[in-house]
């Protein structure tokens, strides 16, 4: 027994250092510091896609101390050098990691973000700005992105359906579906969201004249239709006459 749980052990060791040797990994989720020696497990919130499970990030030592603070019920840190880790624990940080956890919680910080100010702390930056963003991020979730996060939910639920043997090249590949900002959404996973945004407003400009036009045209067969109706309604007699023409006939 004592023998199967340091095998199992050494396979988490292993499992945790290929995750560190991922390029998203060796920079903090937070802030470009890098060599992360912490782990923040991300609960899954109300406010969060349906059917999210559980997030990893790598983040350095202050940005640890703002996860703590953000409280467990939010997320929760493990030491990368000291703690253990459990087998679930690593599955689910295989299927995020850094690359991943960014793309969900700053989906639209670069549409928030100008060329003169950043929003996400650079370095040397103070205790106060790190921990305001930890929590826009986190807590607030100004930057979140769900559509994202959707497609994440979908791909560890495809991944875990299936045996290991033939789910490790899907999560190594996860990663790089996720990774690509212009992949995101469900359909057209080979076109990127600018192109597609272009195409949309050139849709737009296009069918606007045509919009005109075919609302000219029903509002002309409309006006033909009431015309018609009121000339339908006008009563008639023998012949094609009508019923006033009949009585003056009558008369004389």
């Amino acid at each position: 027994m004592e023998a199967k749980i340091e095998q199992e052990k050494v396979k988490l060791k292993k499992r945790l250092a290929r995750l560190l040797r991922s390029p998203d990994n060796k920079v903090c989720a937070d802030c470009p510091k890098k060599r992360p020696a912490w782990i923040s497990f991300i609960r899954p919130q109300q406010s969060f896609a349906l059917g999210s499970k559980l997030l990893a990030c790598f983040v350095c030592s202050e940005c640890a101390g703002k996860h703590k603070e953000l409280g467990s019920h939010i997320c929760y840190i493990r030491s990368i050098s000291h703690d253990q880790f459990e087998k679930e624990e690593l599955d689910h940080a295989e299927c995020s990691g850094n690359g991943i956890v960014n793309q969900i919680f700053e989906g639209h910080l670069q549409m928030a973000t100008t060329d003169q100010v950043s929003i996400k702390p650079q370095r040397g930056a103070d205790s106060a700005k790190r921990e305001r963003f930890i929590r826009q991020k986190y807590v607030d979730m100004y930057f979140y992105r769900k559509r994202v996060h959707y497609k994440q939910i979908a791909e560890m639920n495809d991944i875990f359906a299936k045996p290991r043997s033939t789910t490790k090249v899907r999560r190594q590949n996860l990663s790089a579906i996720l990774k690509n900002p212009i992949n995101v959404i469900v359909g057209r996973q080979d076109v990127p969201t600018q192109e597609i945004k272009g195409e949309e407003q050139q849709e737009r400009c296009t069918s606007s004249p045509e919009r005109s036009r075919s609302k000219h045209r029903k509002k002309s067969q409309n006006q033909n239709r009431s015309k018609s109706r009121t000339k339908r309604s006008k009563p008639r007699g023998r012949r094609g006459r009508s019923t006033e023409n009949a009585l003056v006939v009558q008369s004389n």
